[in-house]
């Protein structure tokens, strides 16, 4: 992609394109932003760098990627507070000086945002991506198959999606979007958020499930009656 469009380098923050990049690793904290507490930075020449500073560098060279993988740039914690360019200035300072920059930090004026192209990176996915993908999917839906052994009429749309929630999170995978309807709402929303509304009759659970920088989607139906009634 960086060769397509004669791209010096792409920096990666979003907590998305950074899970996807290293194969699930985690620079979140704050999981209501969509960007992470460290950024990865790709050069065309295939060099790869870790940006974070000294508070955060430790745990995701010990627990999220390897050293190995991506070379580590280390900086003061107080420099990004002082300047809010400084991430950004510290990535294009490691490129030819006349390269090209784009970034997926929304909010810089200066550079390409890099969402579009790096979406059409992680539309193809490779042989490792498609085995991952795969369990995912396998286990996901075995989970939510089996969850009426957890449930039962009677309980509200949000107890149900919590105990979703934590039966997955059994096999390490995340659910990003978790909607649960009970009877009336099925049919009336296109997007059943979870309510205090009870379970009668029939029931529907919609998961998108992420581990390993993948997300699969799934939708169950259950039902104590003949589905025809609310069909």
């Amino acid at each position: 992609m960086l060769n397509a469009e004669k791209l010096g380098g792409v920096l990666l923050n979003a907590q998305h394109n950074f899970a996807w990049l290293t194969a699930g690793g985690n620079n979140g904290v704050d999981l209501s932003r969509e960007n992470g507490i460290s950024s990865l930075l790709i050069r065309r020449d295939g060099k790869r760098f870790l940006i974070a500073n000294k508070i955060e560098m430790p745990r995701m060279l010990t627990e999220e990627i390897s050293g190995n993988d991506f070379e580590p740039i280390l900086f003061d914690w107080e420099l990004d507070k002082i300047n809010g360019n400084f991430v950004v200035e510290t990535a294009q300072n490691l490129l030819e000086s006349d390269a090209a920059l784009v970034t997926d930090i929304f909010y810089h004026p200066k550079f390409r945002v890099a969402e579009g192209l790096i979406a059409k990176c992680r539309y193809q996915l490779i042989p490792p991506e498609i085995e991952r993908f795969q369990q995912l999917g396998k286990e996901a839906g075995q989970i939510v198959s089996q969850i009426h052994d957890q449930i039962e009429t009677g309980q509200t749309e949000i107890e149900i999606a919590n105990i979703v929630k934590f039966e997955l999170g059994k096999v390490g995978i995340n659910s990003v979007v978790t909607l649960v309807a009970a009877d009336h709402r099925i049919a009336e929303f296109r997007h059943p958020i979870p309510t205090e509304n009870v379970w009668k009759k029939t029931l529907m659970i919609v998961v998108c499930a992420k581990r390993d920088g993948l997300i699969a989607s799934l939708t169950r139906i259950f039902s104590v009656c003949p589905v025809s009634i609310w069909s």
